[in-house]
């Protein structure tokens, strides 16, 4: 391995050209299956926040929009590339009216509200490849791992996964966070303890 690769590299290098080959209607089945799971395990959060999703990400809309018909308070990451940290940001509607930012990624405008931290119930959580213990490998930014780290979260956690992402190691340091718990279309992983 080249001195300047680190494992993390490499693997989200395979993990990439891996989901690359899967069709989008695989994507599409899966990211449903996921939202059922996710629905059935959550009826009736109070507060969630999911994400819009980009290419080689479960889409988790359609749970979104059962957590808004039961009227659930339902947030989006808002990201400040400069302070490197996100802030969920409420929406009334999937995916309601996002804004594009840095690197592609679709998040609510300046006017949607700010929501605490602390008011989650539920944090669902994209990811690149999870381990069967909890342990994610994210697009290398460390914007999760900052946000699932802070004091005054209680929200669970859950990553959100194909099966072919659910991978037996992966490499991790002090900055990186366990999940609570991932879901796939087929399992459920964990509960998981600890941060």
């Amino acid at each position: 391995m080249p001195a300047n690769h680190s494992p993390k590299q490499e693997l989200r290098a395979q993990v990439r050209q891996r989901l690359g080959a899967i069709d989008p209607a695989d994507w599409a089945r899966a990211s449903v299956q996921v939202c059922r799971r996710l629905v059935e395990r959550f009826p009736r959060p109070a507060c969630v926040m999911v994400y819009a999703p980009m290419a080689g990400e479960i889409d988790p809309g359609e749970a979104a929009m059962a957590w808004l018909g039961t009227g659930a308070v339902v947030c989006l990451p808002r990201v400040d590339w400069t302070a490197r940290a996100m802030t969920p940001a409420r929406i009334d509607a999937w995916p309601g009216a996002l804004v594009a930012s840095k690197h592609g990624v679709r998040e609510p405008g300046p006017d949607a509200p700010s929501v605490g931290l602390d008011q989650l119930d539920v944090i669902v959580t994209p990811g690149l490849a999870f381990s069967p213990g909890g342990q994610r490998l994210g697009r290398g930014a460390g914007f999760y791992d900052r946000f699932l780290a802070r004091r005054e979260r209680r929200a669970q956690a859950v990553g959100v996964a194909l099966d072919e992402q659910v991978i037996e190691h992966v490499p991790t340091d002090g900055d990186d966070v366990r999940l609570d718990s991932v879901c796939t279309p087929t399992r459920w992983l964990g509960p998981f303890h600890g941060r």
